[in-house]
């Protein structure tokens, strides 16, 4: 569900190994802190992004060499999943809105589809997930405070699945942001403040507690994010452009 990626890094979403450094070969658009790299346990361990001369990410590369290129047309981002070896192993059309946000996102979740519906604003306020011919599984509702994502809720079937309910440091600057800060443009910008803590609760009313802490670089960049989860406790090591 990429509409919900915490801004953290792609690195979790891939596994494995590759030590050869990436070349950057283009300089994106600086009117937002760009990631360059993101690694949680050795430098060797990470996953580079690189960017179109506009700012929008064109290639994230992980750690086994493995690799995704997106481009982008008038209404449409399309994805391509390369493996190592550079063989197109899957791609995704992103079907984009007027405001250039992701309206659907299918074609590579084969008989799946994500609709995401907005605000006056372009502030995300509804997900539904379609089992095609047109099956709602699920919808999951946003709600904001002062520029930040505070809740989310899930639903099955009309049915109350579970809830997150998020805190910030209100004095803090999220660089972390899958919009503006990865180059995912056709993403709405979740929040504006570094997340401090998230409360869960499911359907049978169990409440897990993650919690988030910051280093900062020179310029104000998040450098360092502690993670301390009820799976799992970490650090995550970012470097930019």
């Amino acid at each position: 569900m990429k509409a919900l990626l915490v801004p953290t890094c792609i690195l979790l979403l891939f596994s494995a190994c590759k030590k050869e450094q990436i070349v950057i070969n283009e300089v994106p658009e600086l009117s937002a802190p760009k990631v360059r790299s993101c690694y949680s346990n050795s430098p060797s361990d990470s996953v580079y992004y690189e960017y179109y001369t506009d700012g929008n990410q064109k290639k994230v590369t992980v750690p086994n060499g493995s690799y995704l290129v997106t481009t982008y047309a008038p209404g449409f981002a399309t994805e391509y999943n390369y493996s190592p070896l550079g063989i197109l192993l899957r791609s995704n059309v992103i079907s984009l809105n007027i405001s250039g946000l992701v309206d659907t996102l299918g074609g590579g979740f084969e008989h799946y589809v994500f609709v995401h519906e907005y605000n006056t604003d372009n502030k995300l306020v509804k997900m539904k997930y379609l089992q095609l011919p047109g099956a709602t599984q699920y919808e999951i509702f946003f709600f904001y405070d002062n520029g930040n994502l505070v809740k989310d809720s899930m639903s099955s079937f009309g049915v109350f699945n579970s809830k997150r309910e998020y805190e910030y440091y209100l004095d803090k600057i999220s660089t972390l942001e899958l919009n503006p800060n990865f180059g995912m443009a056709y993403l709405p910008t979740m929040s504006k403040n570094c997340k401090k803590r998230t409360v869960s609760t499911d359907n049978l009313g169990n409440i897990s507690i993650s919690e988030y802490s910051y280093e900062f670089d020179s310029m104000g960049r998040v450098s360092k994010l502690f993670l301390n989860t009820p799976s799992s406790t970490g650090t995550l090591y970012y470097s930019y452009y």
